[in-house]
């Protein structure tokens, strides 16, 4: 999946899981909520170690 997502949106996914930005804060942030969403969800994958039911 990495391969796919632009550099910028493996950095902030990484600060994300890191905890160096709440996750609840990603739509003021990038302006797009699809995309803070979809940002929100793949972190929390790598934090659980679960899929998320779609």
């Amino acid at each position: 999946m990495l391969e796919k997502m632009p550099k910028e949106v493996v950095e902030i996914m990484a600060m994300v899981v890191a905890g160096k930005i709440p996750s609840y804060v990603l739509e003021t942030r990038l302006g797009d909520c699809r995309r803070a969403a979809g940002i929100r969800q793949e972190a929390l994958r790598r934090i659980t170690g679960r899929e998320m039911d779609r």
